[in-house]
């Protein structure tokens, strides 16, 4: 397992894990920054345009998160954490520092 990173990131996977295996996720890839690192976890919000059409015409479902359920993930972690959001509004990211 990687050790001491600067930057953890992930955008898309998240997306498909429940919120249980999520925070699981989140804490173990907190534990590989080095101090003064940064994990960044995005996340699709549901909006009510773009959504249905995705999982209707595809059967792509994704699990999509509240800013609350990105707090959430962030719960598991030693240290405080924010969530932003991008400049749309379609995508959260949890965002910790270590240390």
């Amino acid at each position: 397992m990687l050790k001491d990173v600067d930057l953890v990131y992930s955008m898309g996977l998240f997306d498909y894990l429940p919120q249980f295996l999520a925070q699981r996720t989140v804490n173990e890839l907190f534990g590989m920054l080095r101090k003064g690192g940064e994990l960044l976890i995005g996340n699709l919000v549901r909006t009510a345009d773009s959504s249905w059409l995705i999982e209707y015409a595809s059967a792509w479902h994704l699990i999509y998160r509240t800013e609350q359920q990105m707090h959430d993930l962030g719960s598991v972690l030693p240290v405080n954490s924010e969530v932003i959001a991008d400049n749309t509004n379609r995508c959260l990211f949890l965002r910790a520092t270590n240390g």
